[in-house]
């Protein structure tokens, strides 16, 4: 049902025609796996909200975050926080591709146990943007991540800190939901 789904939406982003410019200043972008629970997966962590601002006519700056303040099963607090650059390059009137790298910065702290987890990402990416209208757009934006984490647990009789890395490459539900202004 996925696959189906997935090209049909496609197939629909390939026949459309545009006849206005997509030039916009600011984007706000909603994380579409957050949204639309059938492409929910288990895969890394990404900031469901993000906002691009351009530098110049060749750059962009993008920054995003997560805050939950209260998980399911405790109380405590998970962050995240992104900043990066990203390169545009305009295909045609409807589409749009663009690359760069953003850093990531989380933190992980919960009321019920001593321990806390600080993750470190270095996350280059490589995007699609259609406009289906002026004022409104999708992208699909698979990542590569690089995590450093960092474990700290004062109620250890060793190893009061631990560290470990991760490389992740995201799969198909990286797609984001665009509001251009």
């Amino acid at each position: 049902m996925r696959i189906l789904i997935t090209i049909i939406f496609f197939l629909f982003c390939f026949f459309l025609t545009a006849q206005e410019s997509n030039e916009y200043k600011r984007q706000v972008s909603v994380d579409g796996t957050y949204l639309l629970s059938f492409f929910k997966t288990e895969e890394a962590r990404i900031t469901p909200f993000n906002v691009k601002f351009p530098l110049n006519s060749k750059y962009n700056f993008r920054t995003g975050f997560n805050i939950n303040i209260s998980t399911s099963s405790n109380k405590g607090f998970e962050g995240d926080l992104k900043i990066g650059i990203e390169i545009p390059k305009k295909y045609s009137e409807k589409w749009s591709y663009y690359y760069g790298a953003d850093i990531n910065g989380a933190y992980f702290n919960y009321n019920d146990r001593d321990n806390a987890t600080m993750i470190l990402s270095f996350i280059p990416f490589f995007g699609f943007e259609v406009f289906l209208a002026k004022e409104f757009s999708l992208s699909y934006e698979p990542k590569l991540i690089f995590n450093h984490y960092r474990y700290s647990d004062p109620a250890a009789i060793i190893n009061k800190e631990s560290y470990n890395e991760e490389l992740k490459l995201t799969g198909l539900s990286q797609f984001f939901i665009n509001f251009n202004f």
